[in-house]
């Protein structure tokens, strides 16, 4: 009976610590799960909060970019024609003075007014970097594409006209004495000269200048550049998602 009493009463202590030891277990557990559970939330709020972010932006770029793809097929004649200028003026995009959606915007009222696309491109470019060489930026160029739209829609060069695109080009004067010898808005219209040959021949005297030689970019164009491809890989991946899971047809059901 000895023998019983001490083999129950050591098992009586084993259960004990047995028990102690499925408890401190079952803490530590609950411990680990409650470390797991925040991990997991700080995940989600790390990892989903940034996805929704390029996602929105994603959204944001697709549906700017996909009206001015529409308006540039509009004056393309075709989407094939379009998707080819807007490659092009994503180079174009890259030099100073000139953003992707500005370079796309104002090819777009160029051309809605009888420029052709490389005419268009052309005098963005060489505005654009006229512009910058002055420390100007995408609201003097979006004034001078809109003064210009203005005078080639009505053929007919007027110093109102001029006097703004003037105004946000400062070395635009040394190029109009270039091109036609002399300052004179009223003269240079005396000539009987349409509004598109004027701007032909004021680009072609202003890419001359010796102010917009060499190298003009610096950290601020990259900065811009880095900014038009982002808008650009934004843009695919949007259009990439929206083919993939047929978003369009979701929104539209």
């Amino acid at each position: 009976m000895a023998k019983a009493a001490n083999l129950n009463i050591r098992l009586g202590l084993d259960s004990r610590g047995l028990n102690r030891g499925l408890k401190n277990a079952e803490t530590k557990l609950q411990q680990s799960v409650r470390k797991f559970g925040d991990f997991g939330r700080q995940m989600s709020i790390s990892v989903s909060a940034p996805l929704i972010g390029i996602g929105t932006a994603a959204v944001n770029a697709f549906v700017r970019f996909d009206k001015l793809e529409k308006a540039l097929t509009a004056v393309s004649g075709s989407a094939g024609a379009a998707q080819i200028e807007f490659a092009k003026l994503r180079e174009s995009a890259k030099l100073p003075g000139l953003g992707l959606e500005e370079a796309v915007q104002g090819s777009i009222r160029l051309q809605a007014v009888g420029l052709t696309a490389d005419e268009a491109r052309k005098s963005l470019e060489t505005f654009g970097t006229a512009i910058a060489a002055a420390g100007g930026g995408a609201e003097n160029l979006e004034r001078v594409v809109y003064q210009l739209t203005q005078m080639i829609s009505k053929n007919r060069i007027l110093q109102e006209d001029f006097g703004i695109i003037q105004e946000n080009i400062p070395l635009i004067g040394g190029a109009l004495e270039k091109a036609f010898s002399t300052r004179n808005i009223e003269a240079i219209r005396a000539t009987d000269i349409s509004a598109t040959e004027f701007n032909e021949r004021l680009v072609d005297a202003l890419a001359t200048l010796p102010e917009l030689q060499g190298e003009l970019g610096g950290l601020g164009n990259d900065f811009e550049n880095l900014k038009n491809e982002a808008n650009a890989a934004l843009v695919t991946l949007r259009r990439t998602v929206s083919e993939n899971l047929k978003l369009r047809e979701t929104v539209q059901g």
